[in-house]
């Protein structure tokens, strides 16, 4: 039996059993997220215990010939990071289409420009490819199960795109 937690007490009695110390993003960020932003959803498994944050993700195999390009770690401005090995990865923003989170997504993380990942999407270079699911323990939350609908994608980004690093600007 899963019980949604809605308010801002709710969740923190919720996460209350919980070591927070070794949590990458503070809870004030999570409670955000479910409160304001509407990036997750937070259930409480009355029988076993666990918490688990359920959200829908966009997730985009970018790659050039043998070539593929993953997120190696992600820093966080509390000088925590994580260590991730994922290809581009981002939450679906609440009443956004997939399609678009992913082009958001792509656009954030390697500051490639809108229009022209518009015109790749227009052109079916990049492709949605299905659907899948995940449930696996939070890497941001520590203690908590992190559930996910992903909507999956490809792109074989021209040569000309890539570069040594990409680095993701604050905003």
């Amino acid at each position: 039996m899963y019980v949604e937690l809605k308010t801002k007490q709710a969740i923190i009695d919720g996460l209350s059993h919980i070591d927070k110390k070794d949590w990458i993003k503070s809870i004030d960020i999570l409670i955000d997220g479910v409160i304001h932003d509407k990036e997750y959803r937070v259930f409480l498994d009355k029988k076993t215990g666990e918490v688990k944050l359920k959200t829908n993700l966009v997730l985009c195999e970018i790659t050039q010939g043998n070539f593929r390009l993953i997120e190696v770690e992600q820093k966080f401005n509390n000088g925590k990071v994580t260590h991730r090995n994922i290809p581009v990865t981002g939450k679906i923003a609440e009443g956004e289409k997939h399609e678009v989170g992913m082009l958001r997504e792509i656009n954030e993380e390697l500051s490639i420009d809108l229009n022209y990942l518009q015109e790749e999407y227009k052109a079916g270079n990049i492709k949605f490819v299905g659907k899948s699911t995940s449930e696996s323990p939070s890497l941001m939350y520590p203690g908590t199960i992190s559930s996910s609908l992903n909507y999956n994608y490809t792109w074989e980004m021209p040569l000309s795109m890539y570069k040594d690093q990409y680095i993701e600007e604050d905003g």
